[in-house]
């Protein structure tokens, strides 16, 4: 991703690999899941059944 997307790069938080555009995290890999940081539309989404 961060070879398409200049703006995003790799980084670490409390020990964890992230990608952050500028300052801010949005992904982040935990415990063999992906975890993503969504707006509040996303999160109207990720309430379906499926989601985990």
């Amino acid at each position: 991703m961060t070879d398409e997307h200049p703006d995003v790069e790799r980084g670490s938080m409390f020990g964890m690999p992230i990608l952050k555009a500028g300052r801010k995290a949005f992904a982040s890999w935990y415990d063999g899941a992906l975890v993503l940081k969504l707006g509040e539309p996303d999160l109207t989404a990720a309430a379906l059944a499926y989601v985990r």
